[in-house]
């Protein structure tokens, strides 16, 4: 009965796994195709904004990206929860989120653009290029989405963190094993301070002394140093969330400076205008 109930385990934890895989699978196609979409739209425009030289910029950061996808909130440097974090060469996706507009069909054309200008080393702060070659591509392709991609992700708590060094000593013959004990060590004495272990972990040679059935003798060690993180959740001031959120009503707002793209998403449009209002933005 026992192997039963850990094969029933190990194959709900395997399936798991599985389906965790083909969602990332589904999300990178997902990106890749909008994006693959929005190069061959660009290719007859050669704006002020985008130019051919700029296109095969994008092209060739389209066709050497990194994608990773995570179920777990992105934050960004300013501490906002983001649907997607672009970095020359790397691209990193909430899986949530994109899973969420393949399934509501949304117009995310907006946010593929920033984040394919963004990985291809092209400054895009404030969507200054992305948005109005939206307006652009939306006069040219107004494709049937349900609706228009808006980010309203506000966070009602933070973090507050406590750092504590570790020190862990190994005495293992081959360099990597002794890391590996190491981290081990110190993971295990993270654990049980309800901490984080950070995963950079600095390493160095050192002489240590130790007693060996009786007697004290010098031996080559490896020693590591590390920070372990205790964090504590804490709800934010109502004036810092209120703030926040009409930051990105205000940021959302813009999208409807185009008339047309107005009047495709009124609904979008009265939902966030409702929500400025509210909040006495």
């Amino acid at each position: 009965m026992k192997i039963l109930v850990v094969l029933t385990l190990l194959i709900s934890s395997f399936s798991a796994m599985a389906n965790e895989d083909v969602y990332k699978i589904q999300v990178k196609n997902f990106f890749l195709h909008h994006a693959h979409q929005i190069i061959e739209e660009l290719h007859p425009l050669d704006s002020e904004l985008v130019s051919q030289h700029d296109i095969q910029i994008i092209t060739q950061a389209m066709d050497e990206l990194e994608i990773q996808v995570v179920f777990e909130n992105l934050i960004d440097n300013s501490g906002s929860i983001v649907d997607a974090i672009g970095i020359p060469g790397k691209l990193i996706l909430n899986g949530d989120s994109w899973l969420e507009f393949y399934k509501k069909n949304s117009d995310i054309r907006t946010l593929v653009l920033h984040e394919m200008l963004r990985v291809s080393g092209i400054n895009d702060d404030h969507f200054k290029i992305s948005l109005p070659v939206f307006y652009t591509l939306f006069e040219n392709n107004t494709a049937q989405y349900k609706n228009l991609y808006c980010d309203l992700h506000v966070e009602t708590t933070y973090y507050k963190s406590k750092f504590s060094t570790l020190s862990a000593n190994s005495y293992m013959r081959h360099f990597s094993d002794a890391q590996v004990d190491i981290r081990n060590q110190m993971e295990n004495e993270c654990k049980s301070k309800d901490g984080i272990l950070d995963s950079r972990i600095s390493f160095q040679f050192a002489f240590k002394r130790r007693n060996n059935n009786g007697f004290s003798e010098t031996v080559r060690a490896v020693e590591g140093i590390g920070q372990c993180e205790k964090r504590k959740i804490k709800k934010r001031k109502k004036r810092d969330i209120r703030q926040d959120r009409c930051f990105k009503l205000n940021s959302c707002l813009q999208l409807f400076d185009n008339k047309k793209v107005k009047q495709t998403y009124s609904e979008d449009y009265n939902h966030i205008i409702d929500q400025w209002e509210q909040n006495k933005c």
